[in-house]
């Protein structure tokens, strides 16, 4: 049965969705559907039901497997990626691609962000923005073209679907968290994959402190909502909506600006004078060290595409590790403990992120082997890596996402929220490299 939405937003629903039916990770069990995560929808019963029929969920209890998934993703771009199998196949590529555009632009390396946050350093932002650029130009692109506007529309409406019970304080609480974890770790949760790639050490423990984030997040996160959850929610989550515009009037002109400020950034600081190790001038595209920031970051952004297309969902980082971490807990035990972990557990819908990490592990991997540079990347200490791998998943969660998922994702969809969290973050972590340098935990 179909649940209000509570947030505000009119004409939408939860609707639950059989992605674990039709999964080919499905686990064999009836537990796999019960704990499927919501999935945004329209209402059936409004005006716009039709136009956006093709993007719903099967119904529970349908039958015809991968044809019948096929199906209801409806026509145009939806119907030509249809299948699990083509669309875990696209999550995989655009994995590998983030993985190699990641190592090659350098932005994983704990050095660089940590400098990031005195600004010593500006690999990280010229990255940050230019990925936030292109996705803003091809959201603009996706929202505007008959055979995918609403692909769009659904991406756009299950991010706002993720956020529905957060606000502001949470955005702004968990935003903060992110980016004392991440100044700690010297990692993101999107770069701790990458940096497990490329070799770079004490990378592990960042990734074990991750899955522990994300495990206390999903133990605490009946209270902490009740806590931080607002008790008149904003009617309008999204700039567009607030202004009046169509979504494109104003990220286009967003992005255009965003692409000129880094520009104007490499002009200011050129990017070979970040670099910890220079290339070598008669080394091929890949066989190079590092790529242009700007370059790396809009071919990251540009990795929103064939997610949208292919799930009707928009990048994330973080939300991997809560399926990680669920697979550890009985469900049993989750049902009782966590109902959080529980929906993250199965099915299509939280696995391809696992398997576009996966992929971006695998792209690391290629990119930093063709370059030479496979493990001579040093990382912070065991014990700040792993602390930092906890503050900055569970911040990511309860803000309700990460550089990736508020960043690119919110921004990139004109988020509120996200226009929230991503200040925030960059406060916490210039907060907290301040006080490691007055404390003499760094140089």
């Amino acid at each position: 049965m179909a649940i209000p939405f509570t947030n505000g937003l009119h004409c939408r629903k939860f609707i639950a969705t059989d992605e674990n039916d039709n999964s080919i990770f499905k686990m064999g069990s009836e537990t796999a559907y019960a704990a499927s995560p919501p999935v945004c929808a329209w209402d059936e019963t409004s005006p716009t039901a039709a136009a956006h029929a093709e993007s719903a969920p099967i119904p529970p209890g349908s039958r015809g497997g991968i044809a019948a998934a096929a199906s209801t993703l409806g026509r145009g771009a939806g119907a030509l990626l249809g299948t699990s199998l083509l669309r875990i196949s696209v999550c995989i590529t655009a994995g590998a691609i983030f993985g190699l555009a990641m190592e090659k632009g350098r932005v994983f390396e704990p050095l660089l962000i940590r400098n990031q946050m005195d600004f010593s350093s500006n690999v990280m932002l010229k990255m940050f923005m230019a990925a936030v650029s292109a996705v803003l130009v091809s959201m603009s692109a996706l929202s505007v073209l008959p055979t995918t506007s609403q692909r769009f529309q659904l991406a756009r409406d299950n991010f706002i679907c993720r956020l529905s019970a957060k606000g502001v304080a949470a955005s702004v609480i968990g935003g903060t968290l992110l980016g004392i974890g991440m100044t700690i770790g010297g990692a993101c949760p999107g770069a701790v994959l990458v940096q497990i790639g490329a070799g770079v050490s004490n990378a592990g423990y960042t990734l074990l402190g991750c899955i522990l984030g994300a495990t206390l997040y999903g133990l605490t996160e009946q209270t902490v909502s009740g806590w931080t959850r607002p008790k008149n929610p904003a009617q309008k989550v999204r700039i567009d909506e607030i202004v009046g515009l169509p979504f494109w009037k104003v990220a286009l002109p967003f992005g255009i600006a965003l692409a000129m400020f880094v520009y104007f950034l490499e002009v200011v600081v050129p990017w070979t004078s970040d670099l910890t190790v220079p290339n070598q001038s008669e080394a091929s595209l890949f066989a190079l060290r590092s790529w242009l920031p700007s370059i790396s970051g809009a071919l990251i952004g540009c990795m929103q595409i064939p997610i949208v297309l292919a799930m009707g969902q928009t990048m994330g980082g973080s939300g991997s590790y809560c399926t990680m971490a669920a697979q550890l807990i009985p469900t049993g035990t989750l049902r009782n403990v966590s109902p959080y972990l529980l929906r993250t557990k199965y099915g299509l819908n939280n696995w391809w992120s696992i398997a576009y990490g996966c992929a971006a592990i695998a792209g690391a991997v290629f990119s930093a082997s063709m370059a030479g540079a496979l493990g001579d990347t040093e990382g912070v200490s065991a014990l700040h890596a792993f602390l930092g791998g906890i503050i900055m998943v569970y911040g990511s969660r309860l803000a309700g996402g990460c550089t990736s998922g508020h960043g690119m994702s919110g921004m990139g969809t004109l988020c509120l929220f996200s226009f929230a969290a991503v200040p925030a973050m960059f406060v916490g972590g210039i907060g907290t490299l301040a006080t490691m340098k007055l404390t003499g935990l760094v140089n």
